[in-house]
């Protein structure tokens, strides 16, 4: 029969954290938010390998913007009013390609401590889409004010139909001697109640001025839509802000100019010309948009059900 130690047997076993199985770590660190767990990775290469299964799986689900829809507005100053916003679809992810690849796909080439840094590269592909007609009203006989019922009759065809690849598109002009127009835009994500479809909460994604060159678009008359995913160093895609989180990819085609061109000019004189931009695809840096997706579902967790209502009510007492 084994002798022990009293000391040894009387003292108490004490369990580290490398003996808690996986499950128990992926289960207690997922209730962390992404930014929270960032900090964590230098740790060990455990809780590395853990973190970056979770940030995999995170990213999936805010690329498939689940109970929520991306916004998009894109106009020039003056048009701010009379422009409308668009709705994104999405179309996939760098290196997730709708599921299909593996880890291995995703990381090959790379080692072990620059899967992060792999990660924080990949993009998702949105494609803006006409949400409603753009309509205007037609000539209507006098007396005819809005209100009437023959007023549903006087309604025109939309301003302008989408392009043969059903994608949207904008007129940008410029004039003689002008190098370069803006376009202000904004991408929202925006919280959509399933059931009734009305938008709950809004978070901005980005927002920036496009400085839209005349050579840039000259450059890219030559450029077609395929349909297939660009990289992200196309020079076709105009970023919003200087971490390049979020970019506009566009095809542009040159529209007829109605205005009368002079009839001698010198050669290197700019002249008036105007050009169709087709939003071919909206590009938001995949850990970026899971920022703001988290962000999102912490504003909607916060809200205090309350509400304030507007309207006339007449006194019963």
């Amino acid at each position: 029969m084994a002798i022990l130690d009293p000391a040894i047997e009387a003292s108490p076993v004490r369990a580290g954290l490398h003996s808690v199985p996986n499950e128990l770590l992926l289960h207690a660190l997922s209730f962390l938010p992404t930014k929270s767990l960032l900090p964590l990775t230098p740790t060990c290469h455990r809780f590395h390998d853990l973190i970056l299964r979770i940030l995999q799986h995170r990213m999936r689900l805010a690329a498939s913007l689940i109970n929520h829809k991306l916004q998009l507005e894109c106009y020039h100053p003056s048009d701010k009013f009379s422009t409308p916003w668009w709705f994104c679809e999405y179309l996939g992810t760098d290196g997730f390609n709708y599921g299909d690849a593996s880890e291995d796909d995703l990381f090959r080439d790379i080692a072990n401590h620059g899967r992060l840094g792999r990660l924080a590269g990949l993009y998702s592909h949105f494609r803006p889409t006409e949400t409603f007609d753009r309509r205007i009203l037609g000539p209507h006989p006098a007396g005819d004010v809005p209100g009437h019922p023959d007023m549903a009759q006087n309604l025109s065809l939309p301003i302008r139909g989408p392009p043969e690849y059903g994608l949207v598109s904008q007129v940008v002009s410029l004039d003689e001697g002008v190098l370069f127009t803006q376009l202000m835009t904004n991408a929202n994500l925006v919280r959509v109640d399933s059931p009734l479809g009305w938008l709950r909460g809004s978070v901005t994604v980005a927002e920036g001025v496009l400085r839209v060159w005349r050579h840039w678009l000259a450059n890219q008359l030559s450029r077609g839509a395929d349909g297939a995913v660009k990289p992200v160093e196309k020079d076709s895609i105009l970023w919003m802000d200087q971490a390049k989180n979020v970019g506009l990819d566009f095809n542009v085609k040159e529209t007829s100019w109605t205005r009368n061109q002079p009839i001698i000019m010198r050669q290197d004189e700019d002249v008036a010309v105007s050009y169709a931009l087709e939003h071919e695809e909206l590009l938001i840096r995949t850990t970026h948009l899971l920022f703001m997706f988290e962000e999102s579902m912490q504003q909607d967790n916060n809200r205090s059900g309350k509400a304030v209502v507007f309207g006339s009510f007449r006194s019963t007492s």
